[in-house]
Order: structure tokens, then C-alpha cells, then sequence
């Protein structure tokens, strides 16, 4: 093999294992399944995107692929009050749940400050609602294979 094929090949290999999927979701997420799949999509302050025909838990891969979305949407900077999304994974948490529509897969996370994850903690299974808040509760989806954002929506005044 000459020289240049296996500059490339180690360039291709180390490029592999810096964009590594992650082995498990993270910490600041948690994965609704069941009743809460479908509950967290009844927000009071913001609207989200229809239910579709079925739920499936998302891959770690998945929930860092809407992240890496989120924080790079064309919404550099979130409205007043509500931070950057350049500091998404530092501050804040969401519940993530898979949508399936006419066949095609969705990832929804419903996002909320960090801080409150605690008390979300402590009811787990069920979908965090909150009315009004402002916009540091926000909810977005991404289209499961492109990785494109389908929908992103804030919450009313805080």
C-alpha cells in the first residue's frame, strides 16, 4: 500500500473514532417511552409536532445527532432570557422520544434548564409540561436519518 493510501485511511480512521457514537444516553437526557411518549407532546406554552402512528425509543446516536442539530440551528442564539444553544449540553436536559409518520422516523426533545432536572428525576416516566416559563423551554425535532430540524418551538412569556 503506498504512502498516500494509508495517510488517508488513517485520516478516515481517526476521523471514525472522534465522531464515535455515544454508548448510552446522556446523563442529561432522559428517553420517554409509553404514555409519556405521547404526553410530552401536549406542551400549554408552545406547539410540537403531530404524534404519528408510532413511538420508538431513540439510540444514544440518535438523541446526539438532535443535539448537534439544535445547537447549530440557524437559532444561533436563543430568544432573550433563554441562553445560547452553544452551551446546550452544559445547561440544559431533555426528554427525547421517537415519533414514526407515514413511515419516516423523528426525534422529538422536549428541552428545559438543567437546574430542574432534579425534580424531573424524581418523577421518571412521565413528560415534563411546563405553561409559559419563557423561553428557556423549548421543544425541536429532527428528521431521525438527515438530521434536519422539522420543527422548534419556545415557550410564551417567563
Amino acid at each position: 500500500m503506498n504512502r498516500s493510501i494509508r495517510t488517508i485511511l488513517a485520516a478516515a480512521a481517526a476521523c471514525l473514532t472522534a465522531d464515535a457514537a455515544p454508548a448510552s444516553p446522556p446523563a442529561r437526557a432522559t428517553v420517554l417511552t409509553g404514555t409519556a411518549a405521547r404526553d410530552v407532546l401536549h406542551q400549554c406554552s408552545r406547539s410540537t409536532p403531530e404524534a404519528g402512528t408510532s413511538f420508538f425509543a431513540p439510540a444514544p446516536v440518535e438523541i446526539d445527532r438532535l443535539d448537534r442539530a439544535v445547537s447549530s440551528s440557524r437559532v444561533r442564539r436563543l430568544p432573550p432570557g433563554a441562553g445560547t444553544l452553544r452551551t446546550l449540553k452544559t445547561t440544559y436536559a431533555v426528554e427525547v422520544v421517537g415519533i414514526v409518520r407515514s413511515g419516516q422516523r423523528f426525534v422529538y426533545g422536549n428541552y428545559y434548564p438543567l437546574s430542574m432536572q432534579d425534580g424531573v428525576k424524581s418523577a421518571p416516566g412521565t413528560a415534563t409540561a411546563v405553561c409559559d416559563g419563557g423561553p428557556r423551554f423549548f421543544g425541536a425535532e429532527i428528521d431521525a436519518v438527515s438530521g434536519h430540524i422539522t420543527h422548534m418551538d419556545f415557550n410564551g412569556p417567563g
